[in-house]
């Protein structure tokens, strides 16, 4: 990560805020020239930070609720995954349960369990309530989306997991780091910045998004996203996302992230617009990260039915399986 970097432009967008109080208008664009320079500093931190996880083995567990009228639901998940680039072995592991409650507030229960292990050349097998079974992984499709491994190169820039295509996401950020368009910034404190990144079409304003920056980190602790209503001629909130990172190996990772954001349900009949919330927190346990994990590694016997890998996920989670899952 450039930190140094990042570090000069906080003294040099430091030096140049003192000196528009007495420079005037010509000092301004100075500043809001370092301001872009800062903003895209760390941005290009985190993209670099980012990246720099390859092999790692983790477990996490995500609740997501979501208040939609008449379909309120509640899911839990506790995931586990193996992923080491060197042996080309990825392992995803996850069980979801999750209750749906009706208009009528009548509710569906739903327990489910499956593994996908990918080894080489993309073959890959499938283990759920049918059985165990090879499927195959088109090439043209990005791993983290055929076998839903957790995505983190966009990890600050989209809410966890990142459903998108997360290789264009990432090299679409990359572009705006290197364009500087729309990006501003401004020190909060010694210990934090606020960066921002407005997006216009045809000159008109679309999205906005605001990261806070925790300068010692260099990653941010918190994200925003606002449309721009038409309507009302002002930027609306989206969606709001507080991370917490802890250094491992001198990576920067996520050990917990809140996420909410803001939705609109058309009801049926009467057309009328109602708004709704939906809220996920994920907890990380990193296994290990960077460095061989022959120890993490499971056995055969380990996922060989729905029981032993609800106890693979389990064990990851320092838990102990109930033992009874879905069929």
């Amino acid at each position: 990560m450039p930190r140094l970097i990042v570090l000069l432009c906080v003294l040099a967008l430091s030096s140049v805020s003192l000196s528009s109080v007495s420079l005037g208008q010509e000092a301004d664009g100075d500043a809001d020239k370092d301001g872009s320079r800062f903003a895209a500093s760390l941005i290009e931190g985190l993209i670099a930070n980012n990246e720099s996880l390859h092999a790692y083995s983790l477990a996490y567990t995500s609740k997501f609720e979501s208040n939609r009228p008449g379909a309120r639901r509640v899911q839990d998940q506790k995931v586990r995954c193996y992923h080491d680039p060197d042996s080309e072995r990825t392992i995803v592991a996850r069980r979801t349960m999750s209750n749906q409650f009706d208009s009528a507030g009548e509710m569906k229960t739903y327990d489910g369990i499956f593994l996908i292990e990918m080894v080489r050349n993309r073959q890959a097998m499938m283990t759920d309530s049918q059985g165990k079974r090879r499927i195959h992984v088109p090439d043209q499709k990005p791993l983290s989306m055929s076998i839903r491994l957790p995505f983190f190169h966009t990890l600050g820039f989209h809410a966890f997991p990142d459903n998108a295509s997360s290789t264009f996401n990432r090299e679409f950020w990359k572009t705006q780091a290197v364009s500087q368009e729309g990006m501003s910034s401004s020190l909060i404190n010694n210990q934090s910045a606020l960066v921002r990144q407005t997006f216009e079409k045809d000159g008109v304003p679309t999205v906005k998004y605001e990261w806070t920056f925790d300068l010692e980190s260099l990653c941010p602790t918190q994200r925003k996203s606002y449309y721009f209503n038409a309507e009302l001629k002002k930027f609306v909130f989206k969606e709001l996302e507080k991370i917490t990172w802890k250094n491992f190996n001198g990576i920067q990772l996520p050990v917990a992230i809140h996420d909410e954001n803001s939705q609109v349900a058309i009801e049926p009949g009467s057309g009328k617009r109602l708004n709704f919330t939906q809220q996920t927190e994920t907890n990380f346990l990193w296994l290990s990260v960077g460095k061989p994990m022959a120890s993490d590694e499971p056995a055969p016997d380990q996922l060989a039915t729905l029981d032993t890998i609800a106890r693979w996920i389990d064990s990851g989670l320092g838990e102990v399986s109930d033992g009874k899952t879905a069929r």
